[in-house]
């Protein structure tokens, strides 16, 4: 079986070492594809020199893109290159848990008729992040819109499985829960393991569960959140619905007030 880790980076020349470094530690097996959303940092320059051996060896595909996408639109890029069974999107200020290449493939080898294999996170400091930390949960449609992965997660798609179609909405820049919820409605419950596979730093001013990332990408989250309505209202109860569109309506009057305050700093 053949996995890619797809790792989308803008402007993190400062991180992107610990991740990559990570990648060629704990998981060998994985060929590794950046895709440099045209970073003005020297992001693509620093990686051509300091990888230059695992480059020549195939090791590692740097890609550039000519326009900035967002975190979606180039994990889009990146899905569409690979040639793997499976791509495990990793972020570019983020880390493989020590050691967790040989469960990863247990992992995905097990679960090979998902679309989906979601692993769990935690954060730089060793604490769990999010919920159930112990068992293993299928997600269907139903339980992944109530309960998404139930936290943060690393992703694994099936690239065998669904092809070479985009997986993420890429206009929505970073919201990945309506991609998501179309492979689990097309091709089958999803998979949230019990492992922990991913180191998820908190630290990054762009997380969304640091203040300002959460401003400035908070009109997108409510367009997000009207689209899985739009699409899935059908599996969802009056409860869930009420509450896409309650917090659709808070991030959107938060986005509106934030690019006001951000217009007259």
């Amino acid at each position: 079986m053949r996995i890619d880790t797809v790792v989308a980076t803008y402007n993190r020349k400062h991180t992107i070492d610990n991740t990559i470094d990570s990648i060629l530690k704990n998981v060998p097996q994985s060929l590794i594809s950046i895709v440099d959303d045209c970073s003005t940092d020297g992001t693509c320059e620093h990686l051509r020199s300091k990888y230059a051996d695992q480059l020549d060896l195939g090791l590692i595909r740097i890609y550039r893109l000519e326009a900035n996408a967002g975190v979606t639109g180039a994990k889009n890029f990146g899905f569409l290159q690979s040639t793997a069974d499976w791509v495990i999107f990793l972020d570019s200020d983020d880390e493989y848990v020590e050691g967790c290449g040989d469960l990863l493939i247990d992992e995905l080898t097990k679960h090979s008729c998902c679309p989906v294999v979601f692993f769990r996170c935690q954060d730089q400091s060793g604490n769990f992040v999010g919920r159930l930390e112990h068992k293993e949960v299928i997600l269907d449609l139903n339980t992944y819109i109530e309960k998404t992965s139930y936290g943060e997660a690393l992703t694994a798609i099936n690239r065998k499985m669904i092809g070479k179609v985009p997986p993420y909405v890429a206009s929505l820049r970073g919201y990945e829960g309506i991609g998501c919820s179309r492979l689990i409605c097309k091709y089958g419950a999803a998979i949230l393991s019990k492992h922990k596979a991913r180191i998820y730093d908190t630290s990054g001013f762009d997380r969304l569960s640091i203040s300002q990332g959460f401003y400035k990408r908070s009109l997108l989250l409510a367009r997000g959140h009207l689209m899985m309505v739009s699409e899935f209202s059908s599996f969802m109860s009056m409860k869930t619905i009420t509450a896409y569109l309650f917090k659709s309506i808070v991030y959107f009057s938060i986005g509106k007030v934030y690019g006001v305050v951000g217009y007259f700093k």
